[in-house]
């Protein structure tokens, strides 16, 4: 059964988690609970970007997922691990690239409710914040940290938000509300 919003409220929840901690499934399941509310991940700009410079046309949905985790032919990468390098290479040119995509993603659908799948770093948080404050959204962050076998902890770089949520104990799908605003201008600079 679908929500139907019939409020006027414009929302953002956006789930921060490992990989393998269910922040797909659980975007998932509110794309489908949430009628008209649609994904804009951190990292669909960069994606985009990347299909143009394979020269492919760019794959979504069931196709992308299959995609990603399969040997694509370019020195025995995944799809994922061909995407993180070109994103990571476009990261040492700008370090908010990913966040600047969705930004200028958000501003061109500006849709009623926006669904982020990966947030991972501070900047992000920050991002989401001036998104809902510049354009009268509410937002939410959710920590997931559903144990599947793709479960990776660890405390490398792309993960130190996650990290840091995984050492306040946060609780299974625990909903981190506007109080993450001071948390994330306090600690920004120093992750």
């Amino acid at each position: 059964m679908k929500l139907n919003q019939m409020s006027k409220i414009k929302r953002i929840t956006a789930f921060i988690g490992f990989e393998g901690s269910g922040k797909d499934f659980s975007t998932n399941q509110l794309l489908n609970y949430i009628q008209g509310s649609i994904r804009i991940g951190m990292s669909d700009g960069i994606r985009k970007e990347a299909f143009e410079q394979m020269g492919i046309e760019p794959i979504y949905g069931t196709e992308y997922e299959k995609w990603k985790t399969e040997l694509c032919g370019y020195d025995g990468f995944t799809g994922r691990d061909l995407l993180k390098e070109i994103g990571e290479g476009r990261r040492k040119d700008n370090p908010y690239v990913w966040s600047e995509k969705w930004f200028e993603t958000c501003l061109e659908l500006k849709p009623k409710d926006i669904i982020v799948n990966d947030c991972r770093f501070w900047h992000e948080v920050r991002a989401i914040i001036r998104f809902a404050t510049e354009y009268g959204y509410k937002f939410d962050f959710v920590y997931c940290q559903y144990p599947s076998e793709r479960l990776r902890v660890s405390n490398e770089k792309q993960d130190m938000l996650a990290y840091k949520f995984h050492l306040l104990n946060a609780i299974h799908y625990s909903v981190i509300t506007p109080q993450i605003k001071e948390m994330a201008s306090y600690c920004s600079d120093k992750i």
